[in-house]
């Protein structure tokens, strides 16, 4: 049995896309160690779809001035996950034209992750940090009741900008955006969060006040000029405690 988990334990990471590699350059999304990171294939345009991009306890912060340029390592950490949490971790560019990832499920117990820059570094451009979002989930972060986002931090922000906030993105133009948010078996109304968002623009939403610690359902409502529904995302967000 201990030499069947052996086995089982040295089996290589899986990577997220990996229906979406490109060819065999070396900043092509592909397995790196303990990672999946790269520039990859564009998804089909056509489908209709709100997802989350980076669910941040504070912005990342980390210098990158230029390509070759910035730290080699820098840390991210997954905030409120419990002993035994598997969870998932994803960087992507908020600009829908770099088709760049990064995941890995390579988290301490602690939450920590050491993210080796090297392909950031190699991106042709002018890439900074403020054009990444971050994500952390559990079950491997389908579209299912069971996934929990967990808050991230990537760098070293100041703790006087610790604010929860999720990015998203939809691939329609959206008129009008609604938040509705239970927690602690309570439903909040509805509220308006933000109008006038172009398709595949960063929607940011800062949530400070509106999360409790513990377990907050949330549900974003899309809508177009004639007030019908276009896009929509639902999702359990995690604030520690």
């Amino acid at each position: 049995m201990a030499r069947v988990a052996s086995l089982r334990a040295a089996q290589p990471y899986s990577c997220a896309l990996s229906e979406r590699g490109v060819s065999a350059s070396d900043i092509a999304y592909k397995l790196r160690g303990n990672r999946c990171e790269g520039v990859f294939v564009a998804p089909i345009a056509g489908e209709v779809a709100m997802w989350p991009l980076g669910f941040h306890l504070a912005d990342p912060v980390f210098p990158l001035d230029g390509p070759g340029n910035g730290p080699a390592h820098v840390p991210i950490r997954v905030w409120g996950i419990g002993g035994g949490t598997s969870v998932s971790v994803r960087l992507s560019s908020l600009d829908w034209r770099l088709h760049y990832h990064m995941d890995t499920n390579q988290v301490d117990a602690q939450g920590r992750y050491q993210w080796n820059t090297e392909v950031v570094r190699a991106l042709p451009g002018h890439f900074e940090s403020r054009n990444m979002a971050a994500l952390a989930c559990s079950n491997d972060c389908r579209a299912d009741p069971a996934t929990r986002f967990y808050p991230v931090t990537v760098g070293s922000p100041s703790p006087a900008g610790l604010i929860p906030t999720l990015v998203l993105q939809s691939s329609v133009a959206l008129s009008q955006l609604s938040l509705i948010i239970t927690r602690s078996g309570k439903k909040l109304p509805e509220r308006i969060v933000g109008s006038d968002f172009e398709a595949h623009e960063p929607i940011t939403l800062p949530l400070q006040g509106l999360l409790v610690p513990g377990d907050n359902e949330v549900i974003l409502i899309g809508t177009d000029a004639a007030g019908e529904r276009v896009a929509s995302w639902w999702g359990t967000l995690v604030l520690p405690t």
